[in-house]
C-alpha cells in the first residue's frame, strides 16, 4: 500500500492550486471532473462539521491523519485546536507549510508517527480504508495510543466498497474494531448516498471490466491496479466512454446535490450509504 500510495502521490500530488486548493483530485474521485469532487467534498464537510460539534469544547492538540492538502487541519485550527497534520505526500506536505506557517506537519505514515505529547482529538478522513484488513487492528492501536484520557477521534470511512486499494468495513465492523482497542462510540453518522451517481458509476465500471476484459489482466494487487489504470485510461474506446459517462454523471449529480443531504438528515437505509461519520471516546 505504501507503493501503490508513492504512485498516486507521483500523479495526482502535482495538482493546480488555483484550480483545486484543496487538491481534491487528490483525496477525493481521481480523474473526476472538479465539479463532482466539490459534490463529495460538501458531505464530507457536513458530516465532519456535525461530528466536530459534538466534540467537548475545551480546546487542545488535535492531529489530523492523512492531512492532505490540510481541510480538516485548517478547520481544526480556525476552531482553536492546536494541529499537527502528517501524510505521506512530501508536495502536499510542503506547500502545506508555506500556506499555513501555525499548523506543524510531518511527512510520516500513521504507523511510524510518534508523540511525546497525547493528542484530545484525532481526525482521520478516509485514511483507514486504505489500510489492508489485516493490518486495520494495529493502526487503530496506535490511534488509541496517540490520544489522551478522555480524547475523541472523529473518522469519516468507507464502510461498502472493496478494490485493490480499498479495505471497507460494515459501520458494525468499524464500531466493533474501535471498541476492541478500548474506545467507546459516542456518534454514527451515515452519508454519501447518491443513488443516482452511483447507478451510472456503477454502469461505468461495469463497462469498464468488460472492456478490460479483452485487452488488459484483471488487477490483484495495488501495483497491478495502478499500472492498469494507466494503460486503460490512454486508450481511444475508454476517452469514448468516457464522454458519454461524464454527461450523465453531470445530470445525475444535479439530482443527487438535492437528494443526498435529504438522505442523510433521515438517516435512510435505503439506498445503503457508501460513508458513515463516527466519534469515539477513549476511556
Amino acid at each position: 500500500m505504501r507503493r501503490f500510495w508513492e504512485k498516486h502521490y507521483e500523479l495526482r500530488a502535482p495538482a493546480d492550486p488555483d484550480s483545486d486548493p484543496e487538491a481534491l483530485d487528490n483525496v477525493c474521485t481521481p480523474g473526476a471532473p472538479g465539479w463532482l469532487n466539490r459534490h463529495y467534498a460538501r458531505g464530507q464537510e457536513a458530516i465532519f462539521e456535525c461530528l466536530l460539534d459534538r466534540v467537548p469544547a475545551d480546546r487542545g492538540r488535535a492531529l489530523d491523519v492523512g492531512c492532505g492538502a490540510a481541510r480538516w487541519s485548517r478547520r481544526l485550527s480556525e476552531r482553536g485546536w492546536e494541529v499537527t497534520g502528517i501524510d505521506l505526500q512530501e508536495r502536499l506536505i510542503a506547500h502545506n507549510r508555506r500556506l499555513l506557517p501555525n499548523i506543524r506537519f510531518e511527512r510520516v505514515a500513521l504507523q511510524d508517527f510518534e508523540s511525546d505529547a497525547r493528542f484530545s482529538l484525532v481526525s482521520s478522513v478516509t485514511v483507514l480504508g486504505h489500510i489492508p484488513h489485516r493490518d486495520q487492528p494495529a493502526a487503530i492501536e496506535k490511534l488509541h495510543s496517540l490520544t489522551g484520557a478522555g480524547g475523541r477521534i472523529l473518522i469519516l470511512e468507507n464502510v461498502r466498497d472493496q478494490s485493490a486499494h480499498v479495505f471497507a468495513n460494515s459501520i458494525e465492523g468499524w464500531v466493533a474494531q474501535f471498541r476492541a482497542a478500548g474506545f467507546a462510540c459516542e456518534a454514527v453518522v451515515p452519508y454519501d448516498f447518491n443513488p443516482c451517481l452511483r447507478a451510472v458509476s456503477g454502469a461505468r465500471r461495469v463497462v469498464g471490466r468488460i472492456a478490460r476484459r479483452h485487452r488488459l489482466p484483471a488487477a490483484t494487487s495495488p501495483d497491478e491496479f495502478m499500472a492498469t489504470a494507466l494503460e486503460d485510461r490512454a486508450s481511444a474506446p475508454r476517452r469514448a466512454s468516457e464522454h458519454v459517462f461524464q454527461e450523465l454523471l453531470t445530470f445525475a449529480g444535479a439530482i443527487d446535490r438535492h437528494l443526498d443531504p435529504w438522505l442523510t438528515q433521515r438517516a435512510a437505509t435505503v439506498p445503503a450509504p457508501v460513508h458513515a461519520g463516527m466519534l469515539f471516546a477513549r476511556a
